[in-house]
């Protein structure tokens, strides 16, 4: 070979790894954008998908998600059949032997938050959501005592906190400890995959080997139904609730799931 295809191939050569390199780069960082330090696979086949988060966190948005572009797993929401809890269940380990289902290796455990002040806002407005709360004004909302009958997983007491910010420490808390126990979990906030949908369900199936469908299948309809999703929007919230908001939030928490401190306008 002469040394002028030599060099033209050494030319390729160079070209091929840069490109690779761009390749690998886009990905890498389309999964470190998802990528949180609790998310962990065991490497077993995965054939079940089990969805968790709060009530207003996005779980319809994310359930269809993953539905519609993961067609061939078993998925676990909104109910089981007595296995595992509702996907809004109260996240309270109290022994192994209540909580069966976690120790399915074969099933990917999902767990969606959302930013605290937006999932505040869309749970005051939805008044049928915890219903004995106050709705008066935002202040009493935020003040209301918080009690937790529904969805308790069996042999478990009605949970009671002295209001929703307590409520939404310990519950966040308690999903991240069920989240270590598991073989495979996930952490993703609502922001994120609202903003990356596709980016998500790619990130999906690179890291957890996933099959999905050959196209993207964007959820635009709200709770799967005919009404077109859009994104609300809400009233800003006054300085006094939000001082009482940063004040009485986990920020350790918070700031571990991207979230962070505002201060509104003044």
């Amino acid at each position: 070979m002469s040394i002028k295809n030599r060099t033209f191939s050494f030319n390729r050569l160079i070209l091929y790894f840069v490109l690779l390199a761009a390749s690998c780069r886009l990905e890498s960082t389309e999964v470190a954008e998802f990528l949180h330090t609790s998310t962990h696979c065991s490497g077993t086949k995965i054939t079940e998908i089990a969805l968790m988060g709060q009530r207003c966190s996005g779980t319809n948005f994310l359930q269809y998600l993953i539905q519609k572009n993961f067609p061939g797993y078993f998925f676990h929401c909104p109910n089981g059949t007595g296995a595992m809890p509702h996907k809004h269940h109260w996240p309270f380990l109290n022994g192994s032997k209540n909580y069966p289902f976690f120790k399915n290796d074969h099933c990917l455990f999902v767990l969606i938050v959302r930013d605290p002040y937006s999932w505040l806002q869309s749970l005051y407005e939805h008044r049928e959501l915890l219903a004995y709360l106050k709705r008066n004004t935002f202040a009493n909302f935020l003040a209301s005592k918080v009690v937790y009958q529904k969805f308790l997983p069996y042999g478990e007491k009605v949970r009671s906190f002295p209001n929703i910010l307590s409520a939404r420490n310990q519950e966040i808390e308690n999903y991240f400890k069920i989240g270590a126990r598991v073989g495979n979990f996930v952490f993703v906030s609502y922001d994120k995959i609202n903003a990356h949908p596709q980016e998500f369900v790619n990130f999906l199936s690179e890291y957890f080997q996933l099959e999905k469908t050959e196209e993207f299948v964007p959820v635009n309809k709200y709770k799967g139904f005919g009404v077109p999703y859009t994104e609300k929007q809400y009233a800003p919230i006054i300085s006094s609730d939000l001082l009482n908001i940063n004040q009485s939030l986990n920020w350790t928490l918070e700031n571990s799931m991207d979230f962070h401190l505002q201060w509104g306008d003044s």
